[in-house]
């Protein structure tokens, strides 16, 4: 007569991998440009694509073992896209677009009798608050109290073509 105790663990099939998944996967872990979660996630797949128990991946990896189980699961339905972050649900930006360019438009020259924006004085003069402006230079890759370069009396042209395209950005 067979018995199920609850302290049995239960057992968890292994992940076949394809060559190509394999080999994408120990990319992304080899990569140290690579995000931190997206790495931790290739190695959870590795290490059970390696026949290694679901809490034994938790254990080495510092993790609990119902993380390893989601991403397991979420590979299985989805592949590698399927580690990737998901949209997540909440309260879209109240940010209008005419606002973001003003925004970025304002960032490339200085306010009147200052050399450069304050995220603050930013945030006054357009009516929003200080950390949306952060955002949007964040997001935007400004960089007000970074002053373009002079030489031989000449401010670059590299200068003047990359905030004429940042005018064109917007937050998504």
């Amino acid at each position: 007569m067979w018995f199920i105790c609850a302290d049995m663990p239960k057992i968890h099939p292994q992940i076949q991998l394809t060559i190509e998944q394999e080999a994408a996967l120990k990319q992304i872990v080899s990569k140290h440009t690579a995000p931190h979660r997206q790495v931790r996630r290739a190695q959870i797949i590795l290490y059970r694509n390696a026949g290694i128990s679901q809490e034994e991946t938790a254990r080495s990896l510092g993790i609990n073992r119902p993380v390893v189980g989601k991403w397991e699961k979420r590979f299985r339905e989805g592949g590698i896209d399927g580690l990737e972050e998901r949209k997540r649900s909440g309260r879209p930006s109240e940010i209008s677009p005419e606002i973001v360019n003003e925004i970025i438009t304002k960032a490339t020259c200085p306010p009147p009798g200052r050399t450069q924006w304050s995220s603050r004085s930013m945030a006054k003069a357009v009516g929003v608050s200080a950390f949306t402006v952060q955002k949007i230079w964040r997001a935007n890759d400004i960089q007000p109290h970074i002053t373009p370069i002079e030489v031989n009396g000449n401010i670059e042209s590299e200068y003047f073509e990359k905030t004429a395209e940042l005018g064109a950005l917007t937050v998504k």
